[in-house]
């Protein structure tokens, strides 16, 4: 997009172009040639590095920051770095750093480890607990860089699938590659860089879906297979590289929150994991559920359902981790069950009649949160409705036309329904921003213009929603109450 200034200066540049070639004339003097070509260059040039321009305010009557600026592209993201919030652009070297309570914005060139700054380009960069990971095209691959406090260390080398290759921890404190046929592990806390001894054949490939760290980073887990193709998972130590267990045989497991236990679907040794294909989505299908315990290293089987009946899909975790969600059926998600810790009962909660009238055409992304069970209805016609209902039967509510929004994270950029962020549920409805509390809900940004991501800032409490407006992107932050 270009902005209503370089519009009227590509016009006028247009025009002069076409009034210097009608008024050519061999007897003219050369130097008056000269000077009409060196305007048009002038007028080239101006087009062509207009300075970014950042502009911070505050708006009372909303209590948001409002961070105005003519970039017109959308590969950029703020970071927080002790108590200052940046941003960089990845195209010039520049940081930009901005003081809320000052309303202050102020740019720097970023420095690299040997002084350089211009000719470092980051084709990807991803927020980190401290500073990004910024990863820097080669000829045959990509550096890994860990930019922080304007400067950088380089900690390792990718493959051409630059950031396929690379995972980060759920709290965004370790990060995970494959360099010369090796697992590495960077702690980005401690600032070193560990070798995990073990085999890593076959991992390049899907390697996001393949290894995944528990939410607190303690533990990393491969996803392997045997020589039979029969799937299972095995877990190191993500700071001792210690092995924690050896192959358990099941699929699509699942780290408590707390980093204590693996929720799985189970399967014997001898036998390849079946899957169903939901509404064009493959997903994993068992009869047993089962729990590892790290403490103890033993397996307990939770439930376990006959046929024709199965669980469907991956179990997850309750958001306070008292709980494991898990849904059945035959051929669809039908019935949401709720595996209790406390006293093991398992509470259920049916969709069956709504899928058989066929207004309702699956069930997804099913989390708990304070008694509420929330899902959302994928409906006719690719319509949304987030559905909450109180598991102590207090009351259902359906919020209907809720869309999909891009959040930034420590997955990089991912399309939600809804995100839970400091215990509130957070959505998009048309082009505005809601959250829910308890089960009422509030507008949080207001807004009418396409929304392009939102980012949750942790340190700062900070909601990022960015905006698309016409003269360029527009980003609206919101202070979360404590």
């Amino acid at each position: 997009m270009i902005s209503k200034r370089n519009v009227l200066i590509l016009m006028l540049l247009c025009l002069l172009v076409a009034l210097t070639a009608c008024n050519k004339d061999i007897n003219r003097p050369e130097d008056i040639m000269d000077a009409e070509e060196e305007a048009v260059n002038a007028l080239a040039d101006e087009v062509a590095s207009e300075e970014i321009r950042f502009d911070l305010s505050y708006n009372e009557g909303e209590s948001v920051y409002i961070l105005s600026s003519n970039l017109q592209r959308e590969d950029f993201f703020l970071v927080e770095e002790e108590a200052a919030i940046k941003l960089e652009d990845g195209d010039n070297g520049t940081i930009y750093s901005f003081d809320l309570q000052a309303l202050t914005a102020s740019t720097h060139n970023f420095q690299g480890a040997n002084g350089d700054s211009a000719d470092k380009r980051s084709s990807d960069h991803i927020a980190v607990t401290s500073g990004k990971i910024a990863l820097v095209a080669e000829a045959q691959g990509y550096r890994l860089y860990h930019s922080i406090n304007s400067t950088e260390k380089q900690i390792g080398k990718v493959s051409q699938q630059g950031r396929e290759h690379i995972v980060i921890s759920p709290d965004r404190s370790k990060v995970a590659f494959v360099e010369e046929g090796y697992l590495m592990i960077y702690s980005v806390k401690q600032q070193k860089l560990m070798k995990l001894e073990t085999d890593v054949m076959g991992l390049e490939e899907n390697f996001g879906q393949r290894v995944f760290f528990s939410p607190m980073a303690g533990y990393i887990t491969l996803l392997v297979e045997n020589e039979n193709g029969i799937v299972g998972f095995r877990s190191y130590g993500a700071d001792s590289g210690k092995q924690l267990h050896d192959v358990i045989y099941g699929a699509a497991p699942q780290w408590s929150r707390d980093d204590l236990y693996i929720a799985f679907l189970y399967r014997d040794s001898n036998e390849l994991q079946p899957s169903i294909t939901v509404e064009g989505i493959a997903l994993p299908k068992s009869d047993k559920i089962a729990l590892f315990n790290r403490k103890t290293k033993k397996i307990s089987y939770l439930a376990e359902f006959t046929s024709p009946t199965s669980i469907i899909g991956s179990p997850i975790w309750s958001h306070q981790d008292n709980g494991i969600i898990f849904t059945t059926g035959v051929d669809s998600l039908m019935d949401i069950h709720l595996y209790q810790m406390s006293n093991k009962n398992i509470l259920s909660l049916s969709e069956e009649e709504a899928l058989h009238t066929g207004a309702l055409m699956r069930i997804s992304d099913i989390q708990v949160l304070d008694n509420r069970l929330v899902y959302v209805l994928n409906l006719e016609g690719n319509q949304q409705a987030l559905k909450l209902v109180d598991l102590r039967g207090r009351g259902i509510a359906v919020i209907e036309d809720v869309t999909s929004a891009a959040y930034v994270g420590a997955e990089g950029q991912q399309e939600m329904m809804y995100k839970i962020i400091d215990g509130n549920i957070f959505y998009k409805k048309g082009e505005s921003i809601y959250c829910i509390e308890d089960f009422d809900s509030r507008a949080v940004i207001k807004n009418k213009v396409p929304v392009i991501k939102l980012q949750y800032l942790e340190k700062s409490k900070l909601l990022a929603a960015y905006l698309q407006k016409e003269d360029g992107i527009e980003i609206v932050l919101t202070r979360l109450a404590p």
